[in-house]
């Protein structure tokens, strides 16, 4: 009846708000194929503002928000809510580059023209009129003593007790500082276009590049793993940080040598690669999975990956919106996990406990 849909509509929110916070939960079983994941996308039909996200995070209070081209996006499971020009004067440009969350709760956002605050519902726009090295912010990091490090096409600020200076460290100053990480030894470390740096207190600024073991100079990703490593994703490849080289990855020649935008590790430690052209590769117990358009995935060209509190991926894509990938009690088997067909006519189980499958055209297996 009509007069039930409200309450239904708040109660199915509410519930999904209570599963994207609850936690925490195991990560992806890697046992399965990618493909026997549930995967629920969702795009500009869906009410995104826009197919190019770009940037993903999730809040403490359960919320998933993502960064496009034309705007930002809060998600909480059924619907979108989203702040464009529109309808948040201060967000003088929509194209959203970076988010992060600082220790009270605050939201963080960068983007082409600026950076954003987002507290008690509220935000407030902040430029190089207020100290800011550019307006155009390329990285955020909320570091572990609560210091958000702003990386712009020219170097660092720093935010904190909401006054910003400027990150004295002259070699940054005119480069463009994409991605950054905090390690388990606490430095920090800063993607560039000319390579990776590192800052350890009390030291000078370290650089690595090619000579270092990079495969590219052009850093497009940084991760600190749960174990201590480093990862880097470049525009040819990815590589471990090992002591003070660092180490490619072998991958499979249909990826090697594709850009690498975006890595994250799960809690199973299985290592996820958002790649360029060929869409995720997941590395796990030494083995290397692609899925991208040619394997069912809903796009090829991935930007950001989150975990939530449940164990579910988000994964941010460029050309195709935004996918959540989870488990369900059920998977399904077809050919791309190893039958002859998609086609499948009967199933019968043995007294030994094996599944024999009767295909279309005879076929058996």
């Amino acid at each position: 009846m009509p007069s039930f849909r409200p309450f239904t509509l708040l109660f199915l929110e509410a519930l999904a708000i209570w599963a994207l916070a609850a936690g925490p939960a195991a990560a992806l079983d890697p046992r399965f194929r990618l493909s026997q994941y549930h995967s629920s996308n969702w795009q500009i039909e869906n009410g995104l503002p826009q197919n190019s996200a770009q940037v993903l995070l999730q809040s403490r209070d359960g919320y998933i928000w993502i960064g496009t081209q034309d705007g930002l996006a809060q998600f909480d499971g059924v619907r979108f809510v989203v702040f464009d020009r529109a309808n948040t004067p201060a967000m003088v440009r929509e194209n959203i580059r970076a988010l992060a969350e600082d220790t009270d709760g605050t939201l963080w956002i960068g983007t082409d023209l600026g950076l954003l605050r987002y507290r008690h519902g509220a935000f407030t726009h902040f430029g190089s009129a207020d100290g800011l090295s550019s307006d155009q912010v390329r990285s955020l990091l909320v570091d572990r003593d609560g210091l958000l490090w702003v990386g712009t096409e020219r170097g660092l600020s720093l935010v904190k007790g909401g006054r910003i200076s400027s990150a004295a460290l002259p070699a940054l100053a005119d480069i463009a500082v994409t991605r950054m990480a905090q390690a388990a030894d606490g430095s920090i470390l800063f993607a560039t276009v000319q390579g990776l740096h590192r800052l350890h207190s009390g030291r000078p600024l370290e650089r690595f590049g090619v000579a270092n073991g990079l495969p590219d100079e052009n850093v497009l990703e940084v991760f600190a793993g749960r174990a201590g490593d480093i990862w880097v994703g470049t525009a040819t490849g990815v590589a471990r940080l090992a002591g003070n080289r660092f180490e490619r990855k072998a991958l499979p020649p249909s990826i090697a040598g594709d850009s690498v935008h975006a890595i994250w590790e799960d809690a199973a430690g299985g290592l996820w690669l958002g790649l360029e052209r060929r869409g995720i590769a997941r590395i796990h117990g030494g083995k290397v999975e692609v899925y991208g358009k040619a394997q069912g995935f809903a796009g090829n060209f991935i930007r950001a990956f989150v975990e939530d509190h449940q164990g579910n991926l988000w994964v941010g894509s460029f050309d195709a919106g935004v996918t959540c990938l989870r488990e369900t009690p059920f998977s399904g088997f077809g050919r791309r996990e190893g039958l002859p067909s998609d086609d499948v006519q009967s199933v019968f189980q043995s007294r030994d406990g094996a599944i024999w499958i009767g295909m279309s055209g005879g076929g058996v297996t």
